[in-house]
Parts: structure tokens; C-alpha cells; sequence
């Protein structure tokens, strides 16, 4: 041991093998010598020399040699995970039998926690690879992930790598989506229920979800139904509450819930009888500048207001338009967030949206689908172009249908407006025997004008706002004065959201995970 410490001072890798393939048939050396490597390993150099050094192979054969040593397993899949969160170290893991290692490992030892989370590590990396992916399900990967679960439910790390395996298995294969939903989700909904503070098994645990629910182009409705009918919307709001501010986090939460609306109206119902839109306009309202953030929030939104009448109006209800001009205003170089903002405006009811905000987005609209590729932000100017198309042609949508609305606003006043004029002359022209018009009325026919003129300004100035006129102040019964702001209507009683963060997590949610993620 004494010996193994000083080598890993020296980053001598070579010498670390020699004692390894020296003393192969003593367990302690070899759990001595793998520790040491999986410190090493940390280093990219060091990782180069230990597969270039034929590492992998010596790891492999020593985790057959010492099975029924827990500490040999587990720092030898240690020591694989890291290899593996290198593209070019997978298939050389696979084809030196790693795959069928890490799963002896984990069925020789199913009670010991770090042989478990660590196996779940390598095959949550493993299964990036479309191939290794089906490998791994061919040889039980599955069914040994859902063993750890179950078996420490406890155990955070081991929850938190089952997750991460889960929701690896599951990316695109809906036959691996089906086959986990059945024991899966309960599990993956225990560990959100068990360790509501631990950031990283939420985070884990929303990717899962939202993985196991499918995608737009292939949805698994039986995991859809199952994940809702299990309190899973409920479970990935309270995350998003616990955890407001990690920010990857309510990506992956957004996301989520994006993938258990698609195609699916009554997931849509429950998503706007809990808190889950006001969740994710307060992500948005928090992570501003995170577009990471913006991308997930809006894209879940436009998946919920699309042909559902509730949502719509719980997005306009909550400040949602808002939100998205917000959003579109301080990304306004990304032609991706403006695309996917415009497209969430389109979804909602332009009767709908406050009178306030219709000039603004106009505004900002015009000004975005006039731009051209230069004023925006990217190192790929094929994609620029593509989503610049998809830009101008929606915003071209939402500026004809705003015009379009304006038009029919101002119809729809000038009609109402001559009706009233007809009306009064006709009851001037009855005249004869009956009585002069009083001042009393005089003076109700002049108010009525000037409503009617306020609200043709309103009208031409195209920003919804009442004249100051209307906010002066009135006298109540008691002969007190009230201020505008302290008679606020009761139909905006409880529509106002308080953006308050609350307590922050003790435990900080630190980087994003390394994972794949869909677009």
C-alpha cells in the first residue's frame, strides 16, 4: 500500500500495472492499485496512458479474478466510468467484455451500495453509445438498475445513478421506454418523494421522466399516463419549488413536463389545475439571462397552450405574455428563443392577452423578422439560416394576425360608436309633446361620448392604456379618498404571481450534468 501511495504521488501509471499484473492473485493489492487509478484518472493524460497501457483489459480481468471482493468491483468500475466519459474509450470497453463486468459486479453484489452506484455510472455512459445501449438492455441492464433502486432506496448516490442509467436506456428506444415504465417510474417517483433536498437525484430523476415519456415524433402513452396518474406532474413541480435556483434543474423540469404534454390533452388538464405553469414562468422570471432556461420554459409552454383552451388561459392569467416579451427582449440575438416565443404567442387567444403588452410585441416582432443572419449569434450559420427562415415565417403569422385583431377592435368601436349616434338623434327628432331633455341627462349623454372617445384613443394609441381620467381618485361611502392602487379590481384578485425565491437549497446543485439532451 505504502508503495502504491508513493506511485501515485509520482503519476507513475506503469508502475501501478506492473504491481497490479504482479500480485494478481492478492485482492487487497488490486483494490490498493485501483483506488490509486481512479484518482489518477482524473487527469486526461493519465486516462490516455492507463487504455493506451492495455488498462481497460488488465481492469476487466481483474474484476473476473476477484468477484467476491466488493472493494475490487467497486473502485474497478470506478475506474471504467471514467474512461467512459470519453467518446473514444466506449467501444473499447465494450468489446473488452466491460459491459458483462459491471453487471457480475452488480449481481454478485447486491447489497453493497458503492458497487452499485458506481456500476450504475458506467452503464448510465455506456448506454450514450445507440449500439452499446442495446447491448446492455440485452444483457439485463435494466432489470440490475431496478434491483439497486429498490434495494437502497436510501441511498442518495445510488438513486441519483440509477436516474442517469434510466433515462439513458430510455433516450428514443420505446421498447425500453415500455419495458421500464412498468417498475420504473414508481421508482424514480420514490427517489424524488425520498431525497426532495438532494439536487442532483432530481435532476436525474425529471431527465428519466422525461425520457421514459418519449418524444414528439414517438410518444410512450402508457408511461405518459402512468407517470401523471402517479403524482408525477406534482413531483417535478415540488422539485422545481425545492430548487428554484439551480438552473439546470428547471431545465430538466421544464423539460419534463414538455414531454408528458405532448400529444397528451388530459396530461394538459392536470398540468393547469397544479402550479406547474407558474412554476415555469417563475424559471423563466428567475433564470432571465440562462437561455438554456428560456428554451425549455418556452418550448413546455408551447406544447401546453397548443389546442388547450385551460392552459392558455392560465399562461395569460399569470403573466405569461409578459414573460415571453421579456424573454424575446433580452435574447433578442438568439433567432432559436424568438422562434419558439413567437410560436408560444400564436397558441394563445389574442382576446386573451392584456391590451397593454399588443403594441410592444408588435414592436418587437416587426423589428426581429426585419433582421437579417449578421445580427445573430452563432458559430453555425447554416442552422442561422435555417432558423431564420422558421423566424420570419411565423413572425409574419403573429404580426398579420395582431394587424388583423387591431382592425377588427377598431371596426367593432366605430360600429358601436355611429349605433350610439343614431340612437340619440332619433330620440332628439321625437320632439312634439314631449318634455325637454333634463341636464341630469344631458350630462349622462356626455359621459356616454366620452367613453366611447376613450376608448377610440385607446384604440389609436395601441397600447390599451385608459386615459389618467379614469384613475383619478373617488370618494368611497365614508368620505374616504382611495388611490388607484388600492382599488384594484376583484377579477385580478389572486392573478398576480410573487415572484419571492424562497429558501435556497443547502445543497448546491453544482454544473450540469454531462448527458444528451433533446432538442
Amino acid at each position: 500500500k505504502k508503495k502504491i501511495d508513493v506511485m501515485e504521488q509520482e503519476n507513475d501509471v506503469l508502475a501501478i500495472k506492473t504491481v497490479m499484473c504482479t500480485h494478481n492473485k492478492n485482492g487487497g493489492v488490486q483494490e490498493e492499485a485501483l483506488r490509486a487509478l481512479d484518482r489518477l484518472a482524473l487527469n486526461d493524460e493519465h486516462l490516455q496512458q492507463i487504455s493506451d497501457e492495455g488498462g481497460i483489459e488488465l481492469i476487466v480481468s481483474t474484476m473476473t479474478v476477484h468477484l467476491r471482493i466488493a472493494g475490487v468491483q467497486q473502485w474497478a468500475c470506478a475506474v471504467l466510468e471514467r474512461l467512459c466519459c470519453k467518446a473514444e474509450y466506449f467501444e473499447k470497453t465494450s468489446n473488452s467484455k466491460g459491459i458483462e463486468s459491471v453487471l457480475g459486479a452488480m449481481r454478485g453484489h447486491p447489497e453493497e451500495s458503492g458497487v452499485q452506484e458506481h456500476g450504475c455510472m458506467v452503464l448510465y455512459r455506456l448506454a450514450y453509445n445507440a449500439n452499446i445501449q442495446g447491448r446492455i438492455t440485452g444483457l439485463g441492464g435494466i432489470h440490475a438498475v431496478l434491483v439497486a433502486m429498490e434495494k437502497h432506496k436510501n441511498r442518495p448516490g445510488v438513486q441519483e445513478w440509477a436516474c442517469a442509467a434510466l433515462s439513458s436506456l430510455a433516450f428514443d428506444d420505446n421498447d425500453n421506454q415500455k419495458e421500464i415504465g412498468k417498475r420504473g417510474i414508481l421508482n424514480v417517483l420514490t427517489a424524488m418523494e425520498k431525497h426532495t433536498k438532494k439536487g442532483e437525484v432530481q435532476i436525474y430523476a425529471c431527465l428519466a421522466l422525461c425520457n421514459l415519456a418519449g418524444t414528439e415524433e414517438a410518444v410512450c402513452e402508457e408511461n405518459q399516463a402512468t407517470m401523471a396518474e402517479e403524482g408525477g406532474i406534482e413531483s417535478v413541480v415540488r422539485c422545481m419549488q425545492h430548487h428554484r435556483a439551480a438552473a439546470q434543474l428547471q431545465v430538466e423540469a421544464c423539460d419534463a413536463l414538455h414531454n408528458l404534454a405532448v400529444h397528451h390533452s388530459e396530461n394538459k388538464t392536470r398540468i393547469a389545475r397544479s402550479d406547474a405553469i407558474e412554476q415555469v414562468l417563475e424559471a423563466m422570471k428567475l433564470h432571465i439571462k440562462e437561455s438554456s432556461v428560456q428554451s425549455s420554459g418556452l418550448s413546455a409552454l408551447w406544447v401546453c397552450c397548443e389546442d388547450s383552451a385551460t392552459v392558455q388561459s392560465k399562461v395569460a392569467k399569470s403573466e405569461g405574455i409578459h414573460q415571453v416579451h421579456e424573454t424575446m427582449r433580452v435574447h433578442r440575438n438568439e433567432p432559436k428563443l424568438q422562434a419558439l416565443g413567437i410560436r408560444v404567442l400564436l397558441c394563445i387567444e389574442l382576446k386573451l392577452w392584456p391590451s397593454r403588452m399588443i403594441k410592444d410585441i408588435h414592436k418587437l416582432v416587426a423589428l426581429v423578422v426585419a433582421l437579417d443572419a449578421s445580427a445573430f449569434t452563432s458559430s453555425d450559420n447554416s442552422a442561422v439560416a435555417q432558423e431564420l427562415k422558421s423566424l420570419q415565417e411565423e413572425g409574419s403569422k403573429l404580426l398579420s394576425a395582431l394587424d388583423d385583431f387591431q382592425d377588427k377592435k377598431v371596426s367593432d368601436l366605430s360600429s358601436s360608436s355611429d349605433s350610439s349616434d343614431e340612437n340619440y338623434s332619433e330620440g332628439g327628432g321625437r320632439g312634439g309633446g314631449e318634455e325637454e331633455q333634463t341636464d341630469h341627462d344631458y350630462d349622462d349623454d356626455q359621459g356616454e361620448e366620452s367613453d366611447e372617445s376613450e376608448e377610440s384613443d385607446e384604440s389609436d394609441e395601441w397600447n390599451g392604456e385608459r386615459k389618467s381620467s379614469r384613475l383619478t381618485d373617488k370618494r368611497t361611502k365614508n368620505g374616504e379618498c382611495k388611490s388607484p392602487g388600492d382599488r384594484k379590481s376583484s377579477r385580478l384578485d389572486g392573478q398576480r404571481k410573487n415572484y419571492c425565491v424562497g429558501d435556497e437549497d443547502e445543497d448546491s446543485d453544482k454544473g450540469s450534468p454531462n448527458k444528451r439532451r433533446r432538442d
